[in-house]
């Protein structure tokens, strides 16, 4: 086929420049009509973008991605995803992309919006984050998008009009795929206490519902003692989670999504007198310790690392070429970890 430019392109669409432009760039507004019209004539001319020059072009201009996440220090689960970001990082930095990280600390509302607040003032290629659900977070989100500015959602997802992708875990699934399991090893009437971390985020919010919607749908006779937010860390969680078991002696389950499973481990060694199933979410390296232990008896397994990763290599590969991030490489499902496939070294 002949080769084809975008001015060539425009004028056998009938449409400007800048409307080719956004329909290459799958940005801004471009009724649907128009952009059949388009894809149509590229498909035709076999119409392809300059990889190689768009490359090289990368490398003479400096781009910033910023990355706002929970502090690597903060607990195994974010060191994952840093290590993810590090490592896609590297492999971009000679085409002239710099990531800066901005820690969540406290991982409040405030904290996010001072951060989005002070980035909206700044030049970006991108941002990462990993958004607390609320609506000035969203607000914010939706500014950064508006200056054409590829947002991904990494490991927490929210709805606003222009994110690039959510990168993560498919949250509900792997709720119902956790209560699919529970069922499968105890089909008797249940009490479950739930043990959470904040319900400030779409993933945990997302997991009790998927747990929720499968014993709905399967007529499970089960009951849900509490949800109990676990909001401390170390001897106060653990205190905490000794006041919860003490305060449903007839709990038969533990459903546990907290941000560290340590201080839940210390507690039940404590408390000395729970005897029911225990079962929560987490990466393999963490959890597997326990379920070899007896600890625990199945986990739903993570992948941070990989949210990491993805989370960098989607924006990069929009930056190169307006690739489009595809789901099958941005959301992960659990898989199930019992003594047999949980090996942690």
């Amino acid at each position: 086929m002949a080769s084809i430019t975008i001015k060539q392109i425009a004028a056998e669409a009938g449409v400007s420049i800048g409307t080719v432009d956004r329909v290459l760039h799958n940005r801004g507004k471009v009724s649907e009509q128009n952009k059949r019209r388009i894809l149509d004539i590229c498909r035709r001319y076999n119409y392809a973008q300059n990889i190689v020059g768009k490359a090289m072009a990368m490398q003479r201009k400096h781009q910033k991605i910023a990355v706002v996440i929970n502090s690597e220090s903060q607990n195994s689960f974010s060191a994952q995803i840093y290590a993810g970001v590090r490592a896609i990082e590297k492999e971009v930095k000679d085409y002239n992309i710099s990531f800066e990280y901005y820690d969540l600390c406290r991982n409040t509302v405030d904290e996010q919006v001072n951060i989005l607040a002070q980035l909206e003032q700044q030049e970006l290629a991108g941002i990462i984050i990993k958004p607390v659900d609320n609506p000035l977070v969203r607000i914010h989100m939706e500014i950064l998008a508006e200056k054409n500015i590829p947002v991904v959602l990494c490991t927490s997802d929210m709805d606003f009009p222009g994110k690039l992708c959510f990168v993560g875990q498919d949250h509900y699934k792997d709720g119902r795929l956790m209560a699919n399991v529970l069922c499968k090893i105890h089909d008797r009437p249940l009490n479950i206490l739930m043990l959470v971390a904040p319900l400030q985020t779409y993933a945990r919010k997302a997991r009790i519902d998927g747990f929720l919607s499968y014993m709905r749908e399967h007529k499970k006779a089960f009951h849900i003692c509490d949800i109990c937010e676990i909001t401390q860390s170390g001897q106060n969680a653990c205190a905490k989670i000794i006041s919860a078991l003490k305060a449903h002696p007839e709990a038969q389950a533990l459903y546990i999504n907290t941000t560290e499973i340590e201080p839940c481990i210390q507690a039940l060694d404590s408390y000395g007198q729970f005897q029911g199933l225990r079962f929560c979410f987490g990466h393999q390296k963490r959890v597997g310790p326990y379920i070899h232990q007896g600890k625990l008896d199945f986990a739903i397994g993570e992948v941070p690392f990989q949210h990491g990763y993805r989370a960098g290599e989607a924006i990069f590969k929009y930056l190169l070429s307006r690739e489009m991030p595809s789901p099958g490489n941005c959301v992960f499902h659990g898989n199930v970890l019992l003594e047999e496939n949980c090996d942690f070294q």
